[in-house]
């Protein structure tokens, strides 16, 4: 894993679960789905198991972290 710094001043921070659920890890950003109402149908299917622990699963296996 490649350890960043967010400036020349900064310390050299590496990319793990911690550091990018706390804030410090400079290249994380959040991912949003926004709704026009509140998810229902397919959409609230897709979210559930996006959310869902198989759905977790799969995101962590590819690489990234997960939400939950």
């Amino acid at each position: 894993m490649l350890s960043i710094k967010k400036d020349p001043s900064s310390p050299a921070v590496t990319p793990n679960l911690a550091h990018v659920q706390d804030g410090t890890y400079p290249l994380s950003r959040p991912l949003y789905f926004y709704l026009r109402n509140g998810p229902s149908g397919a959409i609230g299917t897709f979210i559930d198991w996006v959310l869902s622990k198989e759905g977790q699963d799969i995101v962590t296996k590819v690489g990234y972290f997960p939400v939950k």
